[in-house]
């Protein structure tokens, strides 16, 4: 039960990183 829970954390915290790495992109290029 709590890995389940610290498994979705990490996917949560990795798409947060690729949408922030996506609008980082966006506005510089």
């Amino acid at each position: 039960m709590l890995l389940l829970l610290l498994l979705m954390m990490m996917i949560i915290i990795i798409i947060i990183t690729m949408m922030v790495i996506t609008i980082v992109n966006i506005i510089y290029i």
